[in-house]
């Protein structure tokens, strides 16, 4: 065997053989081919895995010798979405409402028009999800904040030049937001204490030019939800140049460390909403009470399901 055989050569030539163990499914590619085709073997990953969740690893001829090791000396990306990179591509505001926001859209009319003018609109809530699986037989997946912010920041970190604009509800959330934007190797970061807003008559002009300004690739509203959505909906009108506005909320909160400690099987088990009550019963006791609403809501009304 050749000893100057790469990581990736020899897995693929493994793969080829009668074995005991498992290789999976893999693609490798040299230096030269990524800088001459990024593009092409983007689609070539995307076509193969669709949406599955790939790993990025090294594959150098000089890791593993017979005299010495550069074994870890090369960076790693586990979890990766091979169609993240789409995101991108998609100007405009996602939305995540909770389940006490969409208990709130037949009071709420400024709140209900952003869900409908939204580019995106995610199951977030487990409760309504559930709700609708028992009421009306109809079965949809959650996606979560957090699960959609968990592949977003694998996708920052492939993608270091992109630049963030926070907007957050304290100069505490933001100081943590930063850091740990930075921790994934962004250089472009920008921060914006958001005022109280009245939702009836939202608008912040000083934003707008902040935005305008900056021309962030991404905008994080990392501010409660029943508003960030009204802001979400009047920036994608106001601002001179589209970009992509996430509605996320407190979730990046969860990867700070300023929140619960909720991680996937959690998230996956429909258990934060458990893991928040514990940590701050003063606050999601009443919201989650307020949620309740959702029952006769679903229970006594049409459900639509439109199939595109």
């Amino acid at each position: 065997m050749n000893l100057n055989t790469s990581k990736g050569e020899l897995l693929n030539l493994l793969s080829k053989k009668k074995i005991v163990f498992k290789v999976p499914q893999l693609n490798f590619y040299t230096y030269q081919d990524w800088s001459v085709n990024k593009q092409s073997i983007i689609s070539e990953i995307k076509k193969k895995y669709k949406n599955k969740l790939v790993a990025l690893r090294s594959s150098a001829c000089d890791e593993d010798k017979l005299i010495n090791s550069n074994a870890g000396k090369y960076k790693s990306f586990l979890n990766v979405n091979s169609a993240s990179n789409k995101i991108k591509k998609k100007k405009g505001y996602y939305t995540f409402p909770s389940a006490p926001g969409i208990a709130s859209i037949d009071v709420s009319e400024e709140y209900y028009n952003s869900l409908k003018k939204a580019n995106y609109v995610f199951f977030d809530s487990g409760f309504f999800v559930l709700l609708l699986r028992i009421f009306k037989n109809v079965k949809v997946s959650k996606f979560s904040g957090y699960k959609f912010l968990f592949l977003f920041f694998d996708f920052l970190k492939l993608n270091r030049n992109k630049s963030v604009f926070c907007i957050d509800p304290n100069s505490n959330y933001s100081k943590s937001n930063k850091k740990f934007l930075k921790k994934l190797g962004l250089k472009k970061i920008y921060s914006y204490v958001a005022p109280k807003y009245n939702p009836k008559n939202l608008s912040d002009q000083k934003l707008i030019k902040q935005i305008n300004k900056t021309k962030p690739d991404f905008v994080l509203t990392n501010i409660g939800g029943g508003i960030q959505e009204i802001l979400a909906y009047e920036l994608n009108k106001k601002l001179k140049r589209k970009t992509t506005i996430l509605c996320t909320g407190a979730a990046i909160s969860f990867f700070t460390g300023d929140q619960a400690p909720i991680n996937s099987i959690i998230d996956k088990f429909y258990l934060g909403w458990l893991l928040r009550l514990f940590f701050n019963p003063f606050i999601f006791a009443k919201r989650y009470f307020y949620a309740l609403k959702l029952i006769p809501m679903v229970l006594f009304n049409t459900i639509k399901t439109i199939n595109e």
